[in-house]
C-alpha cells in the first residue's frame, strides 16, 4: 500500500467517525427534546449505537466487515 493511499484511507476513516459522533450527537439532541419516556430511550439507544458504530470503525478499518 503506497503512503498516499494511506493518508487517504486515514482520512475517509476520521469523516466516517465524524459522521458517526454527528448522528450520536444528534440523538441525544433529539432524547433532550421530546417528553415520551419511550422515544427518549429510543434516541438513546440509537445514540449508543452511534457511538458504538464509531469506535469500531476505527477498530476494524471499515473494510466492508459485517456489523453483526
Amino acid at each position: 500500500m503506497s503512503r498516499k493511499h494511506s493518508v487517504f484511507d486515514s482520512a475517509n476513516l476520521r469523516k466516517q467517525e465524524l459522521e458517526c459522533l454527528r448522528m450520536e450527537a444528534d440523538c441525544l439532541q433529539l432524547a433532550g427534546a421530546v417528553d415520551s419516556p419511550l422515544v427518549k430511550s429510543h434516541f438513546i439507544g440509537m445514540a449508543q449505537k452511534w457511538a458504538a458504530l464509531a469506535v469500531w470503525g476505527l477498530e476494524q478499518g471499515y473494510q466492508g466487515e459485517d456489523l453483526n
